[in-house]
């Protein structure tokens, strides 16, 4: 697994789609309006992807999902866990988008 770094509007979710129409891979996110805007920019990039998916319609024991790619962490496990969350730690590769 590796985690994508950048602030806010650097263009961490244009990565993600990119692997997504590379890799033919789903994109989980918190909710609809995350998929709106993934769907958004796919489009405005000219690139066919799976339709995102929000984590309450990710099919959890699918033989047919092998892996996903997941924007925004932070608003998923929070979501997951419905408390808000201080620190987490990972011995992933970060990969820093400037």
């Amino acid at each position: 697994m590796k985690i994508i770094r950048a602030n806010r509007g650097k263009g961490k979710t244009t990565e993600l789609v990119k692997h997504s129409n590379k890799e033919w891979k789903y994109i989980i996110c918190k909710d609809r309006q995350r998929v709106e805007l993934i769907v958004k920019t796919s489009q405005k990039l000219g690139l066919d992807i799976p339709f995102p998916i929000t984590v309450a319609e990710l099919p959890l024991r699918s033989p047919f999902i092998k892996s996903v790619l997941i924007d925004d962490i932070e608003d998923v496990l929070q979501y997951l866990i419905g408390k808000k969350i201080d620190y987490i730690t990972t011995s992933c590769d970060i990969e820093i988008i400037e």
